[in-house]
């Protein structure tokens, strides 16, 4: 794994070393989707 972003306040901050398609933000909305249905498993998993 290669640290690429950080989440800080609710948006994606980028690295010096950040490759320029993931600075750009093309892929934000995806891993926004991604991280909200890690949340969601590990509250099911809690609950369960």
């Amino acid at each position: 794994a290669d640290l690429s972003l950080l989440r800080k306040s609710g948006h994606f901050d980028t690295l010096p070393w950040t490759f320029p398609d993931i600075r750009d933000g093309r892929y934000h909305s995806f891993f926004e989707k991604v991280r909200d249905a890690f949340k969601q498993d590990l509250k099911a998993a809690r609950e369960s």
